[in-house]
């Protein structure tokens, strides 16, 4: 991945201020990930985050191509809706794809505040949490189903060819077939489609005067409300809550109306699908004791498999 030195950035910064015909422009901070650069910058005495899409191959999010066009049209679907950064500016440049200039949301991450905070249905931020990502999965819009949609043909065709990693086979003990029969066979059933953020990892969420912020949106589509549903119940409720089962039933009841005790049409199919990531992602030690969850995520799957059981399990991180 290209590295940018501090010279480098500076001159950006200034390409930039000529474009926009910024007044002053000063760097303040700056993460690289495998797919982003994202700047922390202070535009006319005002604080800013600018994101770049690494001009790389690596341009597939969540198995579709996302691009300018479909941030454009997130801006006008968020125009009305304060729990999202206002994007007031975008562009591109010689280096990436395409960047966009957003308001920078300045507060407590979502994660320390459950860290501090025991995890509670009736706590008052966990409830404006929720009921702003009920609100988002209300939206039908038409310009909201213009937002790239999940290829659901080519999300098989990525879990197949991650089962057949050597990783697998070595994991499962060449017993790989049911895995792959499993995704083969699977015959996706008729459930309810929304405006989808699908990252809603703890550490996208900020807290900022008493309202929640969604900071990450790349991963943003028209799809399944299941997709939503695993997210958040992996990297929240059963992170965080003392009575999983509870929560779980009463979330599935909230966003579906479904009764508690059912679990949703394409439930099984998309946590098969976290768990198969994430197998891949902690063998290669991406976080830290990556390597002690793995059999977790291998016993979740045979129950999937052989028992065709759902569990949501607390995985320290």
């Amino acid at each position: 991945m290209k590295k940018f030195n501090h010279k480098q950035l500076q001159s950006l910064l200034l390409r930039i201020k000529k474009k926009h015909k910024f007044k002053c422009i000063q760097l303040i901070d700056k993460k690289i990930t495998n797919r982003h650069l994202v700047l922390k910058v202070k535009i006319n005495g005002m604080f800013y985050a600018i994101k770049f899409l690494l001009n790389s191959k690596d341009v597939n999010y969540f198995h579709f191509r996302f691009n300018l066009k479909n941030y454009l049209l997130l801006k006008d679907i968020f125009k009305n809706l304060i729990f999202f950064p206002k994007i007031i500016g975008h562009g591109k440049d010689d280096y990436f794809k395409f960047y966009i200039i957003l308001d920078w949301v300045d507060g407590t991450s979502f994660s320390l505040f459950l860290k501090k905070n025991k995890f509670d249905l009736k706590n008052k931020m966990i409830k404006i949490l929720f009921r702003q990502i009920n609100n988002l999965h209300k939206i039908n819009s038409r310009t909201s189903q213009k937002v790239p949609r999940l290829n659901l043909d080519q999300l098989k065709k990525s879990l197949i060819l991650k089962i057949k990693n050597p990783i697998f086979k070595k994991l499962f003990k060449k017993n790989i077939n049911p895995l792959l029969d499993f995704i083969k066979n699977y015959k996706f059933k008729k459930s309810k489609k929304s405006l989808i953020i699908y990252d809603l990892h703890p550490d996208n969420i900020i807290i900022s005067n008493k309202k929640i912020y969604f900071i990450d949106f790349d991963y943003i589509h028209f799809g399944f409300k299941e997709v939503e549903f695993v997210s958040i119940f992996l990297d929240i409720v059963a992170r965080y809550s003392s009575n999983k089962s509870r929560d779980i039933s009463l979330l599935r009841k909230q966003f579906f109306g479904f009764k508690t005790h059912s679990h949703l049409p394409n439930e099984k199919f998309f946590v098969f699908n976290h768990y198969v990531s994430a197998i891949l992602k902690h063998y290669f030690k991406r976080e830290k004791y990556a390597k002690s969850k793995i059999p977790i995520y291998i016993d979740e799957i045979n129950n999937i498999i052989t028992n065709n059981k759902i569990n949501y399990p607390r995985i320290v991180w």
